[in-house]
């Protein structure tokens, strides 16, 4: 019988200009819980919708506003084109976007998520990019945490859920967990983490949750996360 093996960099390379991670956090809850559903999923052609597109959107609104302190008015009827997000196969000449407006409606919600975060102390962070490739079987494998605040000895994680069709909860959230255990390890040196609190803003539904955990229980969650 032959044996085949599936070089895993090669195919992250190969994903998206290489600028995908196959251990996404939004992906964790499949392929922390089924590992043999990873390899599968990858290979499926990317059915993203508009719901899809219309979070981009509004990510880009909240991180506007986060970083400005002020409301983007500017954009309100603004109508963006969101195209696939895969580089190689985007065509400039085809007019194959997805076309979502920024309205009232979005920016009121986006709103509740901005006030959610500005009141935290300590110093923000908004769409960072975090990695927590020692973990992981392989190199360059993270995520971008929405918006995280910290102070000494304490790190608070939102994200931004902008969909309506599924209920997401804080408790035992395995993408912020990752979110987390990536800020962690970028700057736990500076604020000797000993609280994370895991929040998750789904604004549409007005639902928003939180969790707190400890050091010692998000390295141990790590060292079980390493093993699947």
């Amino acid at each position: 019988m032959t044996e085949h093996r599936l070089n895993l960099t090669a195919l992250a390379a190969s994903l998206r200009g290489g600028g995908h991670s196959i251990f996404s956090p939004s992906g964790s809850p499949m392929w922390l819980l089924c590992s043999g559903s990873l390899i599968p999923n990858l290979l499926m052609p990317d059915t993203s919708g508009i719901e899809a597109a219309e979070g981009t959107v509004a990510h880009a609104v909240a991180e506007e506003w986060l970083r400005s302190g002020k409301k983007p008015k500017h954009l309100l009827g603004k109508i963006e084109c969101v195209h696939d997000l895969d580089p190689e196969k985007f065509d400039p000449d085809l007019d194959d976007c997805f076309k979502v407006e920024i309205t009232h409606e979005m920016m009121s919600y986006v709103q509740e998520y901005v006030d959610w975060c500005s009141v935290l102390p300590g110093d923000h962070f908004v769409e960072t990019k975090v990695y927590f490739s020692e973990y992981m079987p392989i190199d360059e494998q993270g995520g971008t945490a929405d918006h995280v605040a910290c102070w000494w000895q304490h790190m608070v994680i939102t994200d931004l859920k902008h969909g309506k069709g599924v209920p997401v909860q804080a408790e035992g959230n395995t993408q912020g967990l990752l979110y987390a255990l990536g800020f962690f390890l970028l700057y736990d040196w500076l604020y000797n983490f000993q609280t994370i609190t895991i929040r998750i803003a789904q604004v549409r539904l007005g639902d928003f949750t939180e969790w707190t955990i400890t050091r010692e229980y998000l390295l141990e969650w790590a060292e079980w996360a390493r093993e699947r």
